[in-house]
């Protein structure tokens, strides 16, 4: 049984990472894997393929090796697995309404966290909800916690993140910052969402149930 325990234990520090690289309808997409197959982050799809990788360096878990990084220019087929992944990023990066179950694992991120990022799901396309919602409902210490928790995402668009904002309506920040809140609201704006001068009406603003 001991034996047993330590062999799992080291398969889950030990798993292999593998680097996918996608153009879907012109965009760049990267998505990280272990190697059974579980996706353990992905990227923002953009038209530069720097960008879209360093969208990849932000919201993965584990720092990405340079052997790792060498082979990130190769673009993969569209026949594998990942690009299905790749497609339904992109499509919900356009604001499509995806219906599509992803198989990911998270590393590294604590459990309330991983409960937080779940919770997003619940969240309508074409609506928003607020930090403070987001906390009382997965009974987190205060919104600032909920922000870090989404701060954390590794799949962000997978785990819509982009729709929570501050209680005034004010956008917040974005993968981790206020740099890429002009993604945020272009998202939001292709998913029905009304957004000027980064603020976001009150109409849009939804409870959690």
């Amino acid at each position: 049984m001991i034996f047993t325990i330590i062999r799992l234990t080291l398969r889950i520090i030990m798993y292999r990472l593998i680097l996918r690289h996608h153009v879907v309808d012109g965009y760049h997409v990267y998505l990280l894997y272990d190697d059974l197959g579980y996706m353990l982050a992905n990227g923002i799809p953009s038209k530069d393929p720097v960008e879209a990788l360093n969208f990849l360096k932000l919201t993965s878990p584990v720092k990405l090796s340079r052997k790792l990084l060498n082979r990130a220019n190769r673009i993969h087929s569209c026949k594998t697995a990942s690009y299905r992944h790749a497609n339904g990023i992109v499509r919900l990066f356009l604001g499509e309404d995806v219906r599509m179950k992803f198989r990911v694992r998270f590393v590294k991120l604590r459990l309330r966290y991983i409960a937080t990022l779940r919770t997003l799901r619940l969240i309508p396309r074409g609506k928003v909800t607020t930090y403070s919602e987001l906390a009382l409902y997965t009974d987190l210490k205060s919104p600032r916690v909920a922000a870090k928790a989404l701060a954390m995402n590794p799949f962000p668009l997978v785990f819509p993140c982009h729709r929570v904002v501050r209680k005034d309506g004010g956008l917040g920040g974005y993968l981790d910052g206020r740099e890429y809140v002009n993604i945020k609201a272009e998202i939001l704006r292709r998913e029905g969402v009304k957004v000027v001068n980064n603020m976001v009406p009150k109409e849009y603003i939804v409870e959690l149930y």
